[in-house]
């Protein structure tokens, strides 16, 4: 009985916390859905973080400003290659990041809240 209680408490708060995905500094979280990550020391004050991202607009992304919220923290990063309807795209960009940062960031789930993009026309969509 303990167990069964245990692991519906379990199923419940994973449920709960997928259905809580939400961007708390504004933005969209219903745009691109995360992939993976990586984090690349540059230097003793750098880090290059690429995110990989599944598109789940119905339009061509070219350019877009993405805030990044993971673990209590958040950091932008930018989308700057063509991310075609329903395909994988990268937001990357190289922040000041001490590596015990990026040790704790890279197993952890982050919400991909989109603040501003461009379609291939140019045009520019806000979700603020």
């Amino acid at each position: 009985m303990k167990y069964s209680i245990a692991l519906l408490l379990t199923v419940l708060s994973s449920t709960s916390a997928l259905a809580s995905e939400k961007c708390q500094y504004g933005g969209t979280p219903d745009a691109f859905k995360f992939i993976s990550w990586e984090f690349k020391k540059v230097d003793n004050r750098w880090t290059d973080i690429k995110l990989k991202f599944k598109n789940t607009l119905e339009q061509n992304v070219s350019w877009a400003d993405v805030l990044i919220e993971v673990g209590g923290h958040s950091f932008g990063l930018r989308v700057r290659e063509l991310v075609k309807a329903g395909g994988e795209g990268i937001a990357a960009d190289q922040l000041g990041m001490p590596q015990k940062d990026a040790d704790m960031f890279a197993p952890m789930t982050p919400v991909i809240c989109v603040h501003a993009l461009r379609d291939e026309k140019d045009n520019l969509k806000r979700f603020d």
